[in-house]
């Protein structure tokens, strides 16, 4: 963590800068958290992101990558002479 004031590197056990003696608010770890709450584990995240929604990525990278295999395909075909 850096101080607030003049960015000087703090530890995580002082309450006051060595540099310029500013205050560290002692919550501040309690806000990020308020801030940015834990993501959602694999066991709450519910049938959707568990079953569903990882099928039809699969499936659209697969579809994605056939597509991408044609056109160069075709590509290949037009420059070598096919047409």
């Amino acid at each position: 963590m850096y101080c607030t004031k003049c960015g000087e590197a703090l530890d995580s056990q002082d309450r006051f800068c060595r540099h310029c003696g500013e205050s560290r608010p002692p919550d501040s770890a309690k806000r990020f958290e308020a801030a940015f709450p834990p993501s959602v584990g694999p066991s709450e995240a519910g049938y959707w992101h568990t079953y569903v929604r990882p099928f039809f990525m699969t499936a659209g990278l697969f579809i994605a990558g056939l597509c991408g295999f044609f056109l160069v395909l075709k590509l290949l075909w037009a420059f070598w002479g096919g047409e």
